[in-house]
């Protein structure tokens, strides 16, 4: 769901120029979707968002003090005192030029729960285009807002998930690939579209076709995994990793064993999967999946450590049990 959401957040950043009226339907999680909101419009690197840049992490620890939300409260990082006048603190505060980024994000949900005099500030910024500011108004029905929200906002408006919607959308946009190849990507994707373009994109797509070679060449033939270690580039992304190929062979491979079909993200190599669930024992696999998950932990809590050491720490022991 969220991947969704995200989606077509980007694929509209270009309104971001403007002020945004996000109208959301059925949404138990707004603080999630805030956050994500927040990290595509902050995040320094092309796919948004990485998730591991600096700004993500900055939003990821609420270390960003150039990020509110208004409701009938603030919620930030840097105002924690409920001794403050929360009133005074918005109008001194909040709406002073930012320092270190090029504009403060405001999300403002709930507005006419607000007071007058909140509310009309909002307005005189909306009226003079402040460049340091970008306001999100979110609702549950943008015909319940202010007259002047619609007219000096841009709408966009986020309906209820549809996973035909994202297939009918990459049939379109990579036709000579089959159904099943599509499915994969959505579901390695966790049905993010941006995402899927990413994967679908004919240079990812061969090292996947590369990868699935030597798996069966080496793991289903040699019972071994040395292989991966050339194919590793440790600055990619983690959804064009051999080793998140491997962790999601392993972990489908469990899948298959289980009957769990519905639920695997491989769908378009089940012939590997069913080899792989033969040739190796329930254990096996479960310790195998263990050390590649391990490995991701290890590597995503200690930033500067030597990812090489342990992949292939892990690498052989794995190595040794098969």
């Amino acid at each position: 769901m969220y991947n969704f959401i995200n989606d077509k957040i980007i694929s509209n950043l270009d309104k971001f120029n403007k002020n945004i009226v996000l109208e959301l339907n059925d949404i138990l999680n707004l603080d999630i979707i805030i956050r994500n909101i927040s990290k595509i419009l902050f995040c320094t690197k092309d796919i948004k968002f990485c998730d591991s840049c600096c700004n993500c992490n900055l939003i990821n620890t609420d270390l960003n003090s150039n990020i509110f939300i208004i409701n009938n409260n603030i919620n930030n990082k840097y105002f924690n005192n409920s001794n403050i006048d929360y009133e005074k603190y918005i109008i001194d505060n909040i709406f002073l030029p930012t320092i270190n980024f090029k504009f403060k994000l405001i999300f403002i949900y709930n507005i006419n729960l607000l007071s007058n005099n909140i509310k009309n500030l909002i307005f005189k910024k909306l009226d003079k285009d402040v460049k340091y500011i970008k306001f999100i108004f979110i609702c549950n029905n943008i015909n319940n807002l202010n007259f002047i929200l619609k007219t000096k906002c841009y709408l966009i408006k986020i309906d209820n998930y549809n996973i035909n919607y994202n297939i009918n959308i990459l049939k379109k946009k990579y036709n000579k690939l089959n159904y099943k190849s599509i499915i994969t990507s959505l579901r390695l994707s966790n049905n993010s579209i941006i995402k899927s373009y990413f994967i679908l994109n004919p240079n990812n797509w061969i090292k996947r076709i590369k990868f699935i070679n030597l798996l069966k060449s080496n793991f289903l033939e040699k019972k071994s995994l040395i292989f991966i270690l050339n194919l590793v580039n440790f600055n990619e992304i983690e959804i064009y990793n051999p080793i998140f190929w491997l962790l999601t062979f392993i972990l489908d491979s469990i899948k298959y064993k289980n009957n769990f079909n519905i639920c695997i993200k491989n769908i378009d190599s089940i012939n590997i999967l069913k080899i792989i669930s033969d040739l190796f024992s329930y254990n096996i696999l479960n310790i195998i999946l263990d050390k590649l998950i391990e490995y991701f932990y290890i590597i995503n809590k200690n930033i500067n450590i030597d990812k090489s050491f342990i992949l292939i720490k892990n690498i052989l022991y794995i190595e040794s049990i098969i």
